[in-house]
């Protein structure tokens, strides 16, 4: 297949090409991928090339899909995280390329009762906001997209793991009191392989904090740039179940109403594709700019109700003692160390 955007890749045909395949339009490109995406001088040669490019053009279809489930799902978990930010922060400050976070000790908050959702500090730039929304929220987002994940991903045919590792790097440190935190604690990922490719990614939701945004990453580049030393690896699920343990054994308000907003989630997507008749794998296969504005559609859907069930949920109000606690669980995550 010769290189995409210099000559066709129609049988026979030398000539300029600018027109890709439009079923595999806007798939990233993977380096050193033989499935790349084809492009034509015309729509003669792409009909002529169609028999020979059948195969390939699933397997691009089958990645483009992921990326944007990736992508999807990323901006569902920061809307999740924005209205159950359970953080207390006392400032944020941009140094040396780093955000730095004060915490508030006991001390300053002894005699305070705090609400379960709190807000973030304000004046963040987007990116500074996000880094803080994916902070410590790693477990969580594995734990509590995971029924969403295996919704979206059902007609591509993966493979599935839970992969926990330490970090080699964090966009994010914290100040307690006055002393920097400087740890890397433990991160726990999604491993995801597309069956027929062989093609395997990481599904990192909250890389944020950790200096990257892109929700899917290639998995052999992802432990190269990424990884300092493997943990654990886990079954598909393993998270939840051991976030839903720990819920039932501590009850502790911060867990359970993570756990009665997710589940929300799924119902809010499935209820989209009813009421806009059209169905998530179409809508992963439109053109990028039709996409973008119908992600961005669903995710508003999926937010309204995440607002509504909130509200059904109410205001709800913790001693200081709870505070403490949903810093320290935050801090541990999971049954397998979070961040």
């Amino acid at each position: 297949m010769s290189n995409p955007g210099q000559h066709c890749d129609g049988p026979g045909c030398d000539n300029p090409a600018e027109r890709p395949c439009a079923k595999c339009a806007d798939t990233p490109p993977i380096p050193n991928s033989s499935y790349q995406v084809p492009h034509y001088c015309c729509d003669a040669c792409g009909h002529k090339h169609k028999a020979a490019h059948r195969a390939h053009c699933e397997l691009l279809q089958q990645r483009k899909k992921l990326f944007r489930i990736g992508g999807l799902l990323q901006e569902i978990v920061y809307r999740l995280r924005e209205r159950l930010f359970s953080h207390p922060i006392s400032s944020v400050e941009v140094r040396d390329g780093r955000i730095v976070v004060y915490e508030p000790t006991f001390q300053e908050d002894a005699a305070r009762k705090s609400e379960v959702a709190m807000d973030l500090p304000g004046g963040l730039a987007l990116e500074e906001k996000r880094t803080l929304l994916a902070w410590n929220y790693c477990g969580p987002s594995v734990a509590w997209m995971y029924d969403t994940m295996v919704y979206l991903t059902a007609r591509l045919r993966v493979g599935v793991e839970e992969h926990c590792f330490e970090h080699q790097s964090s966009a994010l440190v914290s100040v307690y009191g006055a002393e920097l935190d400087t740890k890397q604690p433990s991160h726990v990922v999604t491993k995801i392989t597309i069956a027929q490719s062989q093609e395997e990614y990481a599904l990192d939701l909250t890389g944020a904090q950790y200096g990257y945004r892109e929700p899917v990453m290639p998995w052999s580049a992802y432990i190269t740039s990424k990884i300092a030393k493997f943990v654990s690896r886990s079954p598909p699920g393993e998270v939840r179940v051991g976030f839903l343990r720990l819920m039932h054994f501590c009850k502790h308000p911060v867990l359970t109403i993570n756990y009665e907003l997710s589940s929300c989630i799924l119902p809010s997507v499935i209820r989209w594709e009813l009421e806009r008749g059209l169905a998530i794998g179409e809508m992963l296969l439109l053109p990028q700019d039709k996409y973008e504005r119908r992600q961005l559609e669903l995710v508003d859907f999926v937010d309204e109700g995440l607002r509504v069930k909130m509200l059904a949920i109410g205001d709800q109000v913790i001693s200081q003692e709870t505070v403490e606690f949903a810093k320290a669980l935050n801090s541990l995550g999971s049954p397998v160390k979070d961040d």
